[in-house]
């Protein structure tokens, strides 16, 4: 539907497109900081948020019921920063802190289990169709959960930290950095490839992929 609003300018018109937005009540605490830097819809409907300053989950259900998940314990969250990146897995989800702190979360058993792949940031995470975890920080790093290693695949020489990683047909990753940077990186062949997309400096924050091959990259700064 649509409503029509005037003005001493003359009319405008506002459509709204109800089907493809919920609002939903995240807390009337309005002295907390409530800026969201995750949220991950699983394939059942649940919606998960992290936010600044908090040191747990909200998850909404499909049946808009919201309960706490996740709680950290003071010291730990005070150590690990708010929550950066939720990825979701078969049977449960990634979570990836700001700080040292790397969850994974079975719905299941609705427990978590903690994993340590020497990194100082879990910020920017991707997961592989084998479950491994492609890692962004300054460096490429490839996480394997069953053994516990890790193996360094490429690092950026102009110190840019990654701010997004996708993966696209299962074999080309994408990796959006500082410094108006953009990676890629074929998992089959190992070809990497560094492109400038604009000689102002930005952040990509984001990257998405469109129609025919095209990405859509989301920049801050300039």
């Amino acid at each position: 539907g649509c409503t029509k609003t005037g003005d001493p300018l003359g009319l405008q018109q506002l459509v709204f497109t109800s089907h493809y937005f919920n609002n939903y009540v995240i807390g009337n605490d309005q002295k907390k900081n409530t800026d969201v830097f995750s949220i991950l819809k699983t394939n059942d409907n649940n919606i998960f948020r992290g936010t600044q300053g908090n040191n747990y989950i909200l998850n909404y259900s499909a049946d808009n019921l919201v309960r706490k998940t996740g709680e950290l314990p003071d010291r730990l969250f005070k150590s690990s920063g708010h929550i950066r990146q939720m990825l979701e897995t078969p049977k449960g989800m990634w979570i990836g802190y700001l700080n040292n702190l790397l969850l994974l979360y079975d719905k299941e058993k609705d427990s978590f289990t903690r994993y340590n792949a020497d990194i100082d940031s879990y910020r920017t995470l991707c997961l592989t169709p084998a479950g491994n975890l492609f890692i962004g920080t300054m460096k490429l790093i490839m996480f394997d959960p069953d053994t516990g290693r890790t193996k360094t695949l490429w690092e950026c020489s102009e110190n840019a930290l990654f701010y997004d990683l996708l993966l696209t047909s299962e074999v080309i990753l994408w990796g959006s950095l500082a410094n108006s940077l953009l990676f890629r990186y074929d998992t089959n062949s190992g070809k990497q490839d560094l492109f400038r997309v604009t000689s102002e400096f930005y952040h990509i924050e984001d990257i998405c992929e469109g129609g025919d091959g095209t990405l859509w990259l989301a920049m801050l700064g300039g």
